[in-house]
């Protein structure tokens, strides 16, 4: 996936900081995204979009598989990447 590049703000944080990262970016009304990328058996990319500190949006790619998962079911898998 392609999105526009900002200031990164963290970089190799462990995957389970991404829910507490999350939290703190809320607090902050931050407007943007954070990123999570899983590398294993296959690879993963998850996005989480804010909009006033609110989550607005998820969106996973599995690369394997080349699907591209939406809305509940994105953030479903985007948090168990986390576990």
């Amino acid at each position: 996936m392609n999105f526009p590049v900002g200031t990164v703000v963290t970089k190799g944080d462990l995957p389970n900081k991404a829910v507490a990262i999350a939290n703190e970016l809320e607090e902050k009304k931050f407007n943007g995204y954070i990123v999570q990328t899983v590398k294993g058996e296959i690879i993963e990319e998850g996005t989480l979009f804010f909009r006033d500190g609110t989550l607005s949006a998820c969106v996973v790619e599995c690369m394997v598989l080349k699907r591209i998962y939406k809305g509940k079911e994105a953030l479903d898998l985007f948090l168990n990447q986390t576990k």
